[in-house]
């Protein structure tokens, strides 16, 4: 085991490293400078030399941390470190060595802690730097002002996103909330795959407006952004895919598993839940069995999944497209056996020729499993393995959400925009400095506007140069996109069931809430979503009769119990 003073080039075992470049943590302080040097983890580091106060605050969870940095003779020997308000200091300076492990705590309770280090007193010969920290290797970094649930969401809060796209063509959006991959770099990628921030600017009307921290994607023309919804002013309504974009069976949010795989390389389980199912030629998954097999997702965390999507492969839609389901179940598995969740019977075919429009299937679920699968008796052909290019699961949420771009402003004097009421004016509540490139990513990448100039046929594109930098280009070339999240909440129906002087809710048995006439919190976190749960099925009821002998003459009674809503019978009396 490392101890404080010895180089630490990379993570111990049981441990992660997160670097300087994460868009987790926070800097304050106008001088900070980067610098690339084989010194540094990750070939860089951020430093001050400035005295002012600097600092860097970040949260995360798990019961240890270490910070590795450069030491040498001209850094700083008292740096301040707050962990949940308790106070530490640490020195950097010292015989020069690289990735030096300058701090080490390994007993903090296994939660979620607040950490803020900081200096005043910075110079050429007591710089202030920031390189690396490492953490328990089941933990995760989150960024101060960062929450998991929309619900949670204020100006000034953000939450983390996923996205991954091939070259010039609109991806998919997975994992709000959730840490999926390392982020996408703030220059931007024309092939991206991995985490960005929405950022919270606005609660206009009930609908929390969010804007991306950086451009999500680079190299994308105006055009491939319209013809997917998203450059119109209404922007497209979405449903983030519980599934990240994934390039390989294993991920660190879930494991793809199948009855089988044909054997052909070009086939294969995380094809079909890698976000690229509408590019030309793509495979995705087919199975070994003719006419029938099974395809699985393990989430690591349960979820509630109440829909799912399914689309053809794109390689020899002629044949491939007949190779579709034609008779399934959908299943969730409970730790014990599946439970069908929803089954179709004849599928309609989905023709010989490509096909880009994924079909949606919607269903009841409020119960949380960790693995669902796909469970195929029969394909549209009959005389094919299975075949699926892209499928995709969804969870009920309350709340629906719209992508689009921000608006930029008809001409460079126009201030009345989204570009500029955001990204160059607002401090978001105090708590950024306005058109802080730390926060927007702005410079050295256009990014696409909604708006047309006011001479016509060209679209606006900000930022670059400055913040408020203001031009245009034709549609067909190619900029970033940075997409605007708008998220609205949903109505959110809940029902108890009041019996005599006790309001009940029902999940897999009836349990009592409150004997007074509960809240609306309460309504919210214990009612039924959906009464349909109360429905009961077919039952026959067998009831074994004891002879006592000889009846003699009588009568013999016969009557029906409605058994259709699932209300405790407490009583039943014979005639």
């Amino acid at each position: 085991m490392a101890t404080i003073g010895q180089a630490l080039t990379t993570p111990e075992a049981g441990w992660k490293r997160y670097e300087e470049t994460s868009a987790s943590f926070k800097y304050f302080g106008s001088s900070w400078v980067t610098s690339t040097s084989a010194n540094y983890s990750g070939g860089a580091s951020k430093y001050t030399t400035t005295a002012s106060l600097h600092s860097v605050s970040f949260k995360f969870t798990g019961p240890k941390l270490r910070i590795v940095s450069y030491r040498g003779t001209d850094r700083n020997p008292a740096i301040n470190l707050v962990i949940d308000g308790v106070s530490y200091t640490y020195s950097a300076q010292g015989v020069a060595g690289s990735m030096i492990l300058l701090f080490d705590k390994t007993d903090l309770t296994n939660g979620t802690h607040t950490v803020v280090v900081s200096a005043n007193d910075a110079s050429a010969t007591k710089i202030f730097e920031w390189d690396a920290i490492d953490i328990d290797s089941t933990g995760r970094l989150y960024h101060p002002d960062e929450v998991t649930d929309p619900k949670d969401l204020v100006v000034g809060k953000r939450i983390r996103c996923h996205y991954s796209a091939s070259s010039n063509v609109v991806g998919a959006f997975s994992g709000l909330g959730q840490e999926t991959s390392d982020f996408i770099p703030v220059a931007s990628s024309a092939t991206p795959n991995g985490d960005f921030y929405y950022i919270m600017c606005e609660d206009f009307n009930k609908n929390k407006i969010l804007v991306a921290d950086r451009n999500v994607q680079s190299n994308i023309s105006w055009d491939v952004l319209n013809s997917a919804g998203i450059a119109s002013g209404s922007g497209i309504q979405n449903i983030l895919n519980a599934i990240p974009n994934i390039t390989s069976d294993t991920s660190s949010l879930g494991i793809v598993t199948s009855d089988s795989l044909y054997a052909n390389t070009s086939w294969a389980r995380w094809k079909a839940f890698d976000g690229n199912g509408a590019v030309a030629n793509h495979y995705g998954w087919c199975g070994a069995v003719i006419n029938s097999g099974w395809l699985a997702y393990d989430f690591i965390v349960p979820k509630i999944i109440n829909s799912y999507s399914l689309l053809p492969s794109q390689a020899s839609p002629s044949v491939n497209n007949g190779c579709m389901p034609k008779n399934w179940t959908f299943e969730g598995w409970n730790g014990s056996q599946w439970i069908v969740l929803h089954q179709v019977t004849n599928e309609p075919s989905w023709g010989t020729a490509a096909v880009t429009t994924t079909r949606v299937y919607n269903f009841n679920n409020t119960t949380p499993y960790s693995k669902y699968r796909i469970n195929i008796s029969a394909t549209i052909s009959g005389t094919y393995e299975p075949v699926i290019g892209q499928m995709g699961m969804f969870e009920n949420t309350n709340y629906s959400n719209t992508t689009r771009l921000l608006t930029g402003g008809i001409t460079s004097t126009d201030k009345d925009n989204e570009w500029d009421k955001y990204i160059v004016n607002s401090t978001l509540g105090g708590t950024i400095t306005a058109g802080d490139n730390n926060v927007w990513s702005w410079s050295g990448i256009y990014s696409w506007a909604s708006t047309t100039t006011a001479a016509g046929g060209y679209r606006v594109i900000r930022g670059s140069g400055l913040a408020n930098s203001y031009s245009n280009l034709a549609t067909s070339s190619t900029a970033g996109f940075r997409p605007v999240l708008i998220i609205e909440s949903n109505p959110q129906t809940r029902f108890l069931i009041k019996d005599q002087n006790e309001y009940k809710t029902f999940e897999t048995s009836w349990n009592t809430i409150s004997t007074t006439l509960p809240s609306k919190d309460t309504f919210i976190s214990d009612g039924i979503t959906d009464l349909a749960i109360l429905n009961r099925k077919a039952t026959i009821i067998h009831q074994v009769m004891s002879n006592n002998g000889t009846l003699g003459n009588g009568k013999t009674f016969k009557t029906t119990i409605d058994l259709n809503k699932y209300f405790e019978i407490q009583k039943l009396n014979m005639k």
